[in-house]
């Protein structure tokens, strides 16, 4: 009997060592993902260049749009819902652009702010003739930007990731 208990209490010990090494594994494992995380950036000077561009595209739409209401009555109604088209098809298409980047407007109320009162401005029927697609993307990015580059300073990257998500894998 004595021979069972020393076996039985062997693997027991062998079952907790291995026990405790799958944890010590497992938190060796998210260190190592949150240090991926923290260096990537969730948006490149390419992409970058590449959003600018399209918002500059829209922003021209927009002001060749808006010319169409110097046409007496029926071209400030065609401008007015061609240009509400355009602005809603153009916050969709950055919505869906920064979400598949990693950069959710609900986390930070800058981003919100700012990404949104681009499309109210640009609804406006002559300010939409204004580059504000331009302007709320330019700052956009350099919020997000400011986000990722706060992140990786530790004691400043844990208030940014617990108050913007920066680098929590979004």
């Amino acid at each position: 009997m004595p021979e069972e208990t020393t076996i039985e209490e062997e693997r027991m010990a062998n079952l907790q060592t291995a026990r405790f090494q799958d944890e010590q594994d497992e938190q060796a494992d998210e260190e190592e993902e949150k240090k991926i995380q923290k260096t990537k950036q969730r948006i490149s000077n390419i992409t970058a260049i590449l959003i600018i561009i399209v918002a500059l595209l829209y922003d021209g739409l927009d002001a060749l749009i808006s010319l169409l209401q110097a046409i007496p009555v029926i071209g400030g109604v065609i401008a007015i819902f061609f240009g509400s088209i355009l602005d809603i098809w153009a916050w969709l298409t950055f919505y869906v652009w920064f979400k598949v980047k990693g950069v959710s407007l609900s986390d930070s109320i800058a981003r919100a702010i700012c990404y949104n009162a681009g499309l109210l401005l640009e609804l406006i029927p002559v300010l939409g003739a204004l580059p504000f697609w331009t302007l709320s993307v330019i700052i956009m990015i350099l919020i997000v930007k400011a986000e990722d580059k706060l992140a990786k300073v530790p004691i400043v990257g844990k208030a940014v990731s617990m108050t913007t998500g920066a680098t929590a894998g979004e």
